[in-house]
């Protein structure tokens, strides 16, 4: 077991990292729609479907 462990220690490690920063990923989105702001759409002053994406998060949020 001890072998295996060394061997694959590496791979260990980076699968660890990636999915540490995958869990923050998600609880940053949870914590943002909790809070009212939507995942996407969070530059709207930039984007070309600036009206149609505001007015439909509008229409979500007023039901």
């Amino acid at each position: 077991m001890t072998t295996w462990l060394m061997e694959n220690l590496g791979t260990i490690i980076a699968s660890l990292i990636l999915a540490g920063i995958v869990i923050m990923i998600v609880a940053s989105m949870i914590k943002r729609r909790k809070n009212g702001k939507h995942s996407s759409c969070a530059y709207c002053s930039h984007c070309s479907m600036c009206g149609i994406c505001q007015s439909s998060h509008t229409e979500q949020t007023d039901r």
